[in-house]
């Protein structure tokens, strides 16, 4: 598995270094990786919500562009389930190693994950928590935890002494309550600190 995993960073990391990045145009980065789009979506919504760019992981061609930002909403869905790490099964797992050498003290992260609370009730995004560790090694304050209780699952990583380390998400079981949590989870975030303006 890290023998495929490093074959995949490299062919990633060529794929951006071809397609370029992006200079940050706001202070907060809102940067995300999909695989069958749902956390695409997410993002976009996400974006209008608070009238900041939206950015795919595989458009960053350094993690070195992640720290012009002062702060971070990142999101992720969860494929590698139960696996000990690149969980996510996208972009994030190649440039993840590169994030640990970055300093990115004084600078706020929250995330954001997808994830099935009924097929994948054992490792319920899981992915969130890697990313989660990452950017807390890199000196982060991390912003945006929420109550497990409002969840029903049999166990995730992401779960922290009855804290989920940030917006859990389920498109697949719970649509109907996703709006709703986008809502409170920004204007939580506004309230924690991060300079960005939830409408």
């Amino acid at each position: 598995m890290a023998e495929m995993a490093g074959v995949k960073r490299e062919q990633s990391r060529s794929r951006r270094a071809k397609g370029g990045s992006r200079s940050p145009s706001s202070p907060v980065g809102l940067i995300y990786a999909t695989e069958g789009g749902s956390t695409k979506e997410i993002a976009e919504r996400i974006s209008k919500m608070i009238d900041v760019e939206h950015l795919d992981i595989e458009d960053v061609k350094d993690a070195e562009d992640l720290a012009k930002y002062d702060a971070l909403i990142v999101g992720t869905p969860t494929h590698n389930t139960l696996a000990d790490e690149y969980r996510s099964g996208t972009g994030w797992d190649d440039i993840i190693d590169d994030i640990k050498k970055l300093d990115m003290s004084g600078k706020s992260v929250a995330v954001f994950g997808l994830g099935d609370s009924i097929c994948y009730s054992e490792g319920f995004c899981d992915a969130m928590e890697e990313l989660h560790r990452i950017f807390k090694g890199t000196g982060a304050t991390m912003v945006g935890y929420v109550d497990s209780s409002d969840y029903q699952y049999e166990e995730s990583k992401s779960e922290i002494e009855g804290k989920i380390i940030g917006l859990a998400l389920d498109e697949m079981n719970e649509d109907d309550l996703t709006e709703d949590r986008l809502k409170d989870w920004l204007l939580q975030l506004k309230k924690e600190g991060m300079p960005i303006q939830p409408e």
